[in-house]
């Protein structure tokens, strides 16, 4: 499908970018999750980019057949998911967010899985 191509490429190239930033940029990462984890305002706009973002990929993307759809598919429900609990109860998903974040390693790991994830998307879009 064109439409998974297209999604794979965005988030391949997204997750890599993102993935590459938080495995060589840590402190600056640990910083901006930090101080975003203390504010409830920017939590919540956070919540409606995610939605919104989310509701894109499900509302144009709904394949679950080869490993690429249904990894974007995922994404996409993921982050509808995510959006809908932090616009719910920024406050929380807040709190949450703090005990997940408390060590290293959990950048470190996201930023692997984000590389993968990326990688892959963007090696899907090349192998047609």
């Amino acid at each position: 499908m064109l439409i998974t191509m297209v999604l794979a490429k965005i988030l391949g190239i997204f997750f890599i970018v993102f993935g590459m930033s938080y495995l060589f940029n840590r402190k600056s990462h640990r910083k901006v999750l930090d101080k975003l984890a203390k504010s409830e305002e920017g939590f919540f706009i956070l919540g409606i980019i995610t939605l919104l973002m989310g509701l894109v990929i499900v509302v144009l993307h709904s394949y679950w057949n080869t490993t690429a759809e249904i990894l974007i598919s995922i994404i996409g429900w993921g982050a509808v998911l995510k959006g809908i609990l932090i616009i719910f109860d920024p406050i929380v998903m807040m709190k949450f967010s703090k005990k997940f974040m408390k060590g290293e390693g959990w950048i470190h790991l996201g930023g692997i899985v984000s590389l993968v994830f990326g990688v892959y998307l963007y090696w899907a879009t090349i192998m047609g």
